[in-house]
């Protein structure tokens, strides 16, 4: 299958901009799975945030300095030399917008070349170079959010959410926003406080996952505060639903039900 061959942990090495020199200023994880994929990219230099605090701890004129991470998450449409990006969720959402591009091996370095929009309406050039992360197994696992239950109420409420794992490698996207289909994010500073801390309501992890031990730890996060801390296990239910239960200091807050992509069933129960 043509989408498999792109399976695996993609660490951008470098991005260039039309004639410009190749640079990285962000760490940025590409992890694919199959046809699915999740995308997360962290600033190099992004603010200092306290030990014990979240970003819902942070007064407005702090919190925008965290809104400069990316990520997002969807499947592929692709071919041996093509990849287009379809993001069922994103951090910052831009309808209409095309996320795709030539590809090419080099060596074992995976080499896009592609166009951008710029605010004018004009494209521009970029090319960015992709480097292979090692993976202990070829085991795998796609979830994707199917309903969010509230605790109080026990209503299910709009979300959407991806889990994809690829041996010790995990990324986890969760956007409880409800924003509409035809919603654009402004640029953050332009936004209000209740505005940018619906924005900031957003979860996007990496981490590595303890297969004997069944336990995911968060290594890098849109919320420093969450660096470190367990991501709640999804516990495998009858055919492909998950279920992941969410406690605090005060006990249960809510449960995730998921749905299970990959492995695909007929192909996981032969």
């Amino acid at each position: 299958m043509t989408k498999g061959r792109y399976t695996g942990l993609w660490r951008r090495e470098t991005i260039q901009i039309e004639g410009g020199e190749p640079h990285e200023t962000a760490v940025v994880l590409w992890l694919q799975v199959d046809a699915y994929f999740a995308d997360l990219r962290i600033p190099f230099e992004r603010a200092f945030l306290p030990a014990g605090q979240s970003l819902a701890d942070l007064p407005i004129r702090r919190l925008r300095d965290f809104a400069g991470f990316s990520a997002f998450a969807g499947s592929i449409e692709a071919t041996a030399d093509w990849i287009r990006w379809n993001r069922t969720i994103d951090f910052r959402p831009r309808p209409g917008q095309l996320d795709q591009g030539r590809v090419h091996r080099e060596d074992s370095h995976l080499i896009e070349i592609g166009e951008f929009a710029r605010p004018d309406g004009s494209t521009g050039m970029y090319k960015e170079i992709w480097v292979p992360q090692p993976c202990a197994s070829p085991d795998v696992l796609v979830l994707e959010l199917s309903e969010p239950v509230d605790s109080a109420s026990r209503a299910i409420r709009p979300a959407k959410g991806m889990l994809v794992r690829l041996a010790q490698h995990f990324t986890h996207i969760y956007d409880p926003r409800g924003y509409p289909p035809d919603f654009e994010a402004p640029d953050p500073q332009d936004l209000s406080e209740p505005e940018l801390r619906r924005l900031l309501d957003f979860q996007a992890d990496y981490g590595c996952y303890e297969a004997g031990s069944e336990r995911w730890q968060i290594l890098l996060s849109s919320d420093p505060g969450r660096v470190g801390e367990w991501l709640p296990a999804p516990i495998r239910q009858a055919n492909q639903t998950w279920l992941q239960t969410l406690t605090g200091p005060e006990g249960f807050i809510g449960e995730r039900r998921w749905l299970q992509l990959e492995p695909a069933v007929e192909r996981a129960e032969r």
